[in-house]
């Protein structure tokens, strides 16, 4: 499952106010939310391979496995990623979480 908008003109929501009505309406915590974020890049139409072994877990494939996302990538990892929009962008959300995960504010919600 993912969350997404059509045309904002059109629907009058946004994608921060489609995650925000998931967790108040169906109770969906920042883990599970977390997933439909990655899940939005996994499914997507974005070329190349996935980051993602399979789309059920969050470990990366071989060439990206002990990375982490807030350190440069490791050749391979680089070349890897250099091949593929897909997990280039998946890279790049992981190291949004990593920021945002790195408030000391934003501890708790892990």
């Amino acid at each position: 499952m993912t969350l997404a908008t059509d045309d904002e003109g059109v629907s009058r929501i946004d994608l921060t106010n489609e995650y925000a009505r998931a967790a108040e309406t169906y109770g969906l915590g920042y883990r599970q939310l977390k997933q439909l974020s990655r899940n939005s890049l996994t499914y997507s139409f974005l070329a190349g391979d996935s980051l993602w072994r399979s789309a059920h877990d969050a470990r990366p494939v071989a060439a990206c496995a002990g990375q982490r996302p807030d350190r440069p990538p490791s050749p391979a990892c680089q070349s890897f990623l250099d091949a593929s929009d897909k997990a280039r962008m998946q890279w790049e959300l992981e190291r949004a979480f990593h920021v945002f995960e790195d408030t000391s504010w934003a501890g708790a919600v892990r």
